[in-house]
């Protein structure tokens, strides 16, 4: 059995299967019609900018700052 280290907010996210995703087409197996026609979309690169940082704004946040500080 594997187990988990959860140090942040976005690894308690991924534990519990809430994913962050902002839009439906942030998951690589989301068939956007767009992109298979003109091969790549501006929206979703810039998506995946916003959910990178997104990412790494839950994970500079630990479990114990977000349940403890106001």
């Amino acid at each position: 059995q594997r187990q988990m280290c959860i140090r942040d907010s976005y690894d308690l996210m991924m534990a519990i299967g809430e994913h962050s995703g902002l839009s439906a087409c942030m998951d690589p197996a989301y068939p956007c019609s767009w992109r298979s026609c003109h091969g790549g979309c501006t929206v979703h690169g810039k998506l995946l900018e916003i959910q990178k940082n997104l990412d790494n704004e839950l994970r500079s946040h630990s479990l114990r700052e977000i349940l403890t500080e106001p």
